[in-house]
This record gives structure tokens, C-alpha cells and sequence, in this order.
């Protein structure tokens, strides 16, 4: 075969031991790097077996060739090969880009070798137009099919075909050094086949998939790099039936039609099919097409094979016909925004459908502001009538105390707040896209938000516990901070840490007098209950209704089920 670029990376290692041995037990500083290597190097088996000779390391060499080969039979020595080739290759028959991985290494007093080695190939048949997408792990064994042994023929999975880079590399200077030459080999491959070059790895896949719709004839709309995340995937035969029109054929095989939709595939840039027949089914066939062109193209666009709605498409057959209108104006608002967390919207659809079964409901919010102010509304009715509400009562002394704003040097004033009622859990869940509203009801838990004065939030978690000295009321209460998170559970930028700070000292100060007799009270339904908060003899605070205090395990802001 004619050899049209070839590209090689191997390694050398060389690491030499001593010809003697201390007797007795070697002693280990886990401080030392080199005393931590020799540990490494000594496995339990050659300490208690009897059999095996425990060398004593004495340095690594990462030699060129000469080094290795100078010590490949040496016994004091392991010695270990790393060889990476990658090639591109022509003959009458095929054009071939492969990448061959071969790993050699002999432990020290051993006489043979382990090998590894590794095949990563994509093959263009220039009789039949294939292209075959490849893998064979341990191929040097001649092995025949099995789990080692992968091949795809005119489908380019993401991982399968860009296998072979990844193969190429040994460590991760790699690829600093080869990347760019790597992607020059791949463009000449690529340029023998009559397909799109690439500048990146991740548009290897995309490329080979252009190439297959060409060499079948397919007619390609511009915006045919889009379709390569769309499942399941026409063949041949499905094209021929279709006029090798390709938008008509994934229809086609996709079971929907419509000459509107028709239009906005065209310039969709990530289209999806299970979203599309999932919003026909939500709002209905004849909603959808009496939308706008502009506005089909967004909701119809997306970034992974999402399937909005299916999870809860059944909840929307309570809506009337305002209730669905309003409904996907918040939808589309969140296609638009896509910082809005959508399992919010659907939390909003599932809240309609719990509170109808007790109550008539109807969804009037059309812009954002009135979404939220809605969920709020919803969330605190879905509590009510399931698992009840707490409004919490701390001391006066405590609040006032803790929600004194704190002054920063560089960053301004933080106010804390200290959340009571379910209405202040709920909007700070909904603020934070976290799930904080379900923390209400927890008696070990003490959420306080700490607000900037440009509205952002910090929503924080603290444990109070009372040491055991009694019940003095001079004594601290101690304030564990368990989570500290911003919105959309990010971790917090440096210009939060002063307020932290300060807020964990302020509580620090906290006695058993100012911190009082906290209560509760739990309303469900249409019956009220009062608790009180108390420590318990581990100083532990619980529910002093309750017979075993609250101790269960801290779950994370973001621990919530999503749809």
C-alpha cells in the first residue's frame, strides 16, 4: 500500500535496582516521593510468598532507544515501550487511516514480556463507497470476534471514530505536541475521500456522515450537519423511496408530516424529531402549525435528543384552551433563555395537575415575573395539600441579631435573611433553581439567604447543635455550616467569602438566650399543629412532638428529581 502520511510516538522507560537488598524491614517515609515509588513497586505477593525477590528501586530513566535497548535483557532493570503509529494508506481497493498502539514492559528480574496493543482503523471501499468504522483491542493475538473485536459500517458513533486520536497519545503533553499534526493526517484522509476537512476532532464524525449522504446521492439542505444526532437514521433504501430528498425521508420514517414543518427543518440547526412529535402531541397538531415560522424554529431546535413533556404529556389534558396557550408562551420563553432551569416549568405543569384534584386551577401567567410569582403560589398549595406547610417562629433577638447587614471592604453590603415561612422557602428555591422548599420541614435545618444588593443569592445551610453543659443559657450555640451555594447549585466567586466570614463569626457569638424557644407551626389541610424546637440530650435539634430526633442525612440543594 502507498503511504500517504504516517505520523510516531513512542516512549521509553528505563528504571534501575540495586543488585542487594537491606535485611530486615525497609522502613517508608510517606513524605518521600522516592521512598513512596519503592513501596509501589513491592506488591504483598513477593513479600509473603516466598518465591519472588524484592529489589530495592534506584532511579528512573525516561531513556531514548538506545537506553532501552542497551537494558532490555538486563535483570536490575524494567523496561517498558510505548509506540503509537498513525498512518494513512492507499491501494487500488481502499483508502485507509489507521492508528497501531503497542505497549512492551518487563518487571525487573523478569525474563518476558506483557504486551499490549490496540488497532483503531476507518477504511473507505472506493468500489462500494462504504466507509467502516473500526476497533480491535489486542489485535496482535490474532484474536477473532468478541467484545475486543468492533465494527460499523457507514455509522460513525462519536467515540468509536475519534478512538483512534485518543489511542495516538501517551500522557498529556501529547497533545500539545501532536494534536495539530494528527488533524493534518486526518485532512488527508479526508481529502482522498471527497470529504469536508475538518479543523477539530469533534467534526470528524460529522464529515464522514457528509460523505456517506454524497456518495449515496442524497440531496442536503443546509443545514444537513444537524441531522447526524437524529435517530434512528434512514438507509438507502428509505432515501431511493423519498426522491433522495432528505428532509422528506427522515419525515418519512419519523411519521410526521406537514409542508409548514416541512419549511422550518430546513432551518432548524439541531432538529429533533422525538421533541417535535412530543409538542404536537402536548398542544395539539393544529396549535403548533398556526404558529409562526421564527417561533417553530426554536422550539424545534435543540442541543441533545431531548424529550420535552414526556414524562407529564398526560397532565396536560386538565388545560383548557388559555391554559395551553399560556403554557407554551413560558415554554418558548425558556427556548429562548437558556439560562432558565427547565424542570422548574415542568414542576409548574405537575403542581397544576395535584392542586385541580382539589381545587379549580388555571395557569395565568404569560411573562417570567408572573411565572415565578405563580410557582410560588402553586408550590405553597401543592405543600398544603400534601404534605402540609411550617411557618417558623425564631426569637425576635435571633432574626433581628443574624439579619443585621454585613459591610464588606471591596464588595459592598450582604443582608441575610432568615427563612420562616414556606413562602420565603419557596421563593428562595424558585430564585436559586434549587431545592431548598424542601427543607422546611426539617428541624435540624436553619437556611439563611444572604442577598447581595444586586439581588444575587447565596442560599445557606447551617446545623445547630448545643454542646453538653447543660441547659445555661449563656452558653453557644454551635452553627455547623453543611452548604454554601449560589444559584443553580454553582460554587460561589471570591467576592462572597468576607460576608461568609463574617456571618460565621456573628453566629459564633449566639447564646441559648438569644437563640430562645423556637416552634412551628405545621398546617396540612385544614388542620393546624404546633411544635416546638428543642435540643435533645445530644444536642441535637428536633421536634419536641416527636419521640426520635431529626437525624437524617443532609441531601443537596440540587438533590431534587428532575424531569
Amino acid at each position: 500500500m502507498e503511504n500517504l502520511f504516517k505520523l510516531v510516538n513512542q516512549k521509553f522507560y528505563v528504571g534501575h535496582y540495586l543488585p542487594y537488598n537491606q535485611v530486615g524491614e525497609t522502613e517508608v517515609d510517606f513524605d518521600d516521593a522516592e521512598s513512596l515509588f519503592r513501596l509501589r513497586r513491592t506488591s504483598p505477593k513477593e513479600h509473603f510468598d516466598g518465591k519472588h525477590f524484592i529489589y530495592t528501586f534506584e532511579k528512573s530513566v525516561n531513556a531514548d532507544e538506545e537506553e532501552f535497548k542497551k537494558n532490555y535483557g538486563n535483570p536490575l532493570c524494567e523496561v517498558t515501550l510505548y509506540r503509537s503509529t498513525f498512518v494513512v494508506e492507499e491501494n487500488d481497493d481502499k483508502i485507509s487511516m489507521k492508528t497501531f498502539y503497542i505497549g512492551k514492559h518487563r518487571k525487573v528480574g523478569e525474563v518476558f514480556f506483557r504486551v499490549s496493543s490496540k488497532l483503531n482503523y476507518i477504511t473507505y471501499n472506493k468500489k462500494t463507497k462504504i466507509i467502516t468504522v473500526g476497533k480491535n483491542n489486542e489485535y496482535l493475538k490474532k484474536r477473532g470476534k468478541g467484545k475486543s473485536n468492533v465494527v460499523r459500517r457507514n455509522s460513525f458513533p462519536i467515540a468509536l471514530t475519534t478512538d483512534s486520536y485518543y489511542s495516538f497519545m501517551n500522557g498529556t503533553q501529547d497533545k500539545e505536541i501532536y494534536s495539530d499534526s494528527i488533524i493534518e493526517g486526518i485532512n488527508v484522509f479526508l481529502n482522498k475521500i471527497g470529504a469536508e476537512k475538518i479543523g477539530e476532532l469533534s467534526e470528524l464524525p460529522v464529515s464522514l456522515f457528509g460523505c456517506v449522504l454524497d456518495n449515496q446521492g442524497v440531496k442536503k439542505p443546509d443545514n444537513w450537519r444537524g441531522f447526524y444526532e437524529v435517530f434512528p437514521k434512514p438507509t438507502k433504501k428509505d432515501y431511493v423511496k423519498n426522491g433522495l430528498k432528505m428532509i422528506d425521508t427522515y419525515m418519512k420514517i419519523h411519521n410526521i408530516g406537514s409542508e409548514k414543518i416541512k419549511k422550518v427543518l430546513h432551518k432548524v440547526q439541531n432538529p429533533c424529531f422525538t421533541s417535535i412529535k412530543n409538542l404536537i402531541s402536548a398542544f395539539g397538531r393544529d396549535f403548533i402549525l398556526q404558529r409562526p415560522e421564527e417561533e417553530l424554529c426554536v422550539v424545534f431546535n435543540s442541543k441533545s435528543n431531548e424529550t420535552p413533556f414526556a414524562p407529564i404529556v398526560n397532565y396536560l389534558n386538565n388545560f383548557k384552551k388559555r391554559d395551553l396557550q399560556n403554557c407554551y408562551q413560558i415554554y418558548l420563553f425558556i427556548k429562548k433563555n437558556v439560562d432558565f432551569v427547565s424542570h422548574t416549568f415542568y414542576d409548574h405543569i405537575s403542581f397544576f395537575n395535584t392542586i385541580s384534584r382539589y381545587e379549580p386551577v388555571r395557569w395565568n401567567s404569560k411573562t417570567m415575573k408572573e411565572f415565578n410569582a405563580e410557582h410560588v403560589l402553586w408550590s405553597d398549595k401543592v405543600d398544603f395539600y400534601t404534605k402540609g406547610k411550617y411557618s417558623r417562629q425564631y426569637s425576635e433577638d435571633f432574626v433581628s441579631y443574624v439579619s443585621r447587614p454585613i459591610a464588606t471592604k471591596n464588595n459592598g453590603v450582604f443582608t441575610p435573611v432568615v427563612l420562616q415561612t414556606s413562602e420565603q422557602y419557596v421563593d428562595e428555591s424558585v430564585n436559586q433553581s434549587n431545592c431548598v422548599r424542601t427543607y422546611q420541614d426539617k428541624a435540624s435545618s436553619l437556611i439563611i439567604s444572604l442577598r447581595k444588593e444586586n439581588g444575587d443569592r447565596a442560599s445557606i445551610e447551617y446545623k445547630p447543635t448545643l454542646g453538653k453543659f447543660g441547659m445555661n443559657e449563656n452558653q453557644p450555640v454551635h452553627f455547623k455550616r453543611v452548604q454554601t451555594l449560589g444559584r443553580f447549585n454553582y460554587s460561589l466567586d471570591d467576592t462572597w467569602h468576607d460576608a461568609i466570614f463574617d456571618l460565621d463569626v456573628r453566629l459564633k457569638t449566639v447564646t441559648l438566650k438569644m437563640w430562645g424557644k423556637p416552634s412551628a407551626q405545621f398546617i396540612t389541610g385544614y388542620q393546624s399543629q404546633e411544635r416546638g424546637l428543642t435540643f435533645d440530650d445530644n444536642g441535637k435539634l428536633c421536634w419536641d412532638n416527636l419521640h426520635k430526633s431529626d437525624d437524617m442525612d443532609y441531601l443537596a440543594f440540587y438533590d431534587e428529581p428532575e424531569f
